[in-house]
């Protein structure tokens, strides 16, 4: 009988330690998400953490012509560059998947919204489900152009939401990270 009560106290104590070490595991995978969530939402500020303005260390120079681009949008139709020929452009490189970038969509909205002067175009990386997600949801009434790793390489993003001001000869005129709307608005405002 005390063998029986042994083995009974012996399998529970298994149990109990197999569920500690699954509750671990489900802790640890946890972390790792919240990682990468935060890495995503501090990755622009980066460079400012170590002293360096971001828009100095990423993307094409300032004073460049912009490369030139054809990608598709939401409905399946190809937009290029050549779109806004002759027009003052921002173009704005996101993540469907990065906080920075949704808190970005609503002031990316609303700049479009005030000043219908500057063509707006956003390179989102994503699914099309994802992206459509992202559309519906902000209400974003500018062309959503799906992600191009050859685009991205041309204008040399490093990180998103990165912006470019393009004026209207094709020249990158101003470049960098925005957080809120008025440092977006300041991205546009040329010196």
């Amino acid at each position: 009988m005390v063998d029986k009560q042994m083995q009974t106290l012996l399998l529970a104590l298994m149990g109990i330690t197999i569920l500690l070490m699954v509750a671990i595991a489900g802790l640890f995978l946890r972390m790792i998400q919240l990682q990468q969530t935060v890495m995503a939402a501090v990755a622009p500020l980066r460079g400012q953490a170590y002293g360096m303005d971001i828009a100095d260390t990423a993307g094409i120079e300032t004073g460049s012509d912009a490369p030139e681009f054809r990608l598709l949008d939401q409905e399946g139709r190809y937009v290029t560059s050549e779109s806004s020929a002759g027009q003052e452009t921002l173009l704005a490189f996101t993540s469907t998947r990065c906080p920075a970038c949704k808190e970005m969509y609503p002031h990316i909205q609303a700049f479009s919204e005030k000043n219908e002067v500057v063509r707006v175009y956003v390179i989102s990386y994503g699914s099309t489900e994802e992206t459509q997600a992202i559309i519906d949801k902000y209400a974003l009434s500018f062309p959503v152009l799906s992600w191009s790793d050859e685009v991205a390489e041309a204008y040399q993003v490093s990180a998103v939401p990165f912006f470019f001001f393009i004026d209207a000869r094709g020249v990158v005129v101003n470049k960098g990270v925005a957080n809120n709307f008025d440092q977006l608005v300041s991205l546009v405002t040329t010196k």
